[in-house]
């Protein structure tokens, strides 16, 4: 009896299932609940974050180790990461929504509003862009080029959570009774995604001198 061949999207819920199931643990032990809005908000937040760094993160490790990696499986995680991160911000709305509901236009020059609009600006714009009948638009050399703008997003929420819990995380530093505030870990596996696309042409540059090195 043959069975179907998994579909893309059956790949990207094997991704977002277990780190979902990770931060739902992780963030019960590290809250002592999971009784509010602002507990799963965490967890909604760090499974956003993890997937767009999977969706980003394939293509350098696939140019590491010479695995091959489906572009459709990079491209649904990063499908599953925008909605998420979407349901993330209607979250931040309900929460405080004195700051990005009825407020927002008041904070729209905040260091946090802004950075977070324009990520998920552009992870919208990604989202859409490579489908019909936007590709047709714009063209299909544009569309996927502008895919590399997922960096900049990434760096942008990096950077926003710097901003945001900056004094949380000295705090922390200095007394080490809890565990690492979840923002901490995320920002540090993104820039563990970023040093690893950005080291990629330094590699490729290295690589190719040293083999013009190597045959004079």
């Amino acid at each position: 009896m043959q069975y179907p061949a998994p579909t893309h999207a059956r790949t990207g819920l094997t991704f977002a299932l277990p780190i979902t199931l990770f931060f739902i643990v992780y963030v019960y032990l590290y809250d002592g609940s999971l009784t509010t809005l602002l507990s799963w908000s965490r967890v909604v937040a760090g499974t956003a974050a993890i997937l767009l760094g999977f969706s980003l993160g394939m293509g350098s490790y696939a140019y590491y180790t010479g695995t091959p990696v489906h572009n459709d499986v990079k491209k649904q995680l990063g499908h599953q990461a925008f909605w998420v991160s979407l349901l993330y911000s209607c979250m931040l709305c309900f929460l405080f929504p004195a700051r990005y509901w009825y407020g927002l236009w008041d904070n729209l020059y905040t260091a946090d509003v802004a950075l977070g609009l324009l990520a998920m600006t552009i992870l919208g714009v990604m989202t859409f862009i490579t489908e019909r009948p936007w590709v047709g638009y714009v063209g299909e050399h544009f569309a996927y080029s502008f895919l590399t703008m997922g960096y900049i997003a990434y760096a942008l929420l990096v950077m926003r959570a710097v901003f945001i819990e900056w004094e949380i995380w000295m705090a922390w530093i200095q007394a080490l009774n809890t565990l690492p505030p979840p923002r901490i870990l995320l920002s540090l596996f993104a820039c563990t995604v970023l040093c690893m696309r950005a080291w990629v042409p330094v590699h490729k540059a290295y690589y190719a001198r040293f083999s013009t090195s190597s045959d004079v």
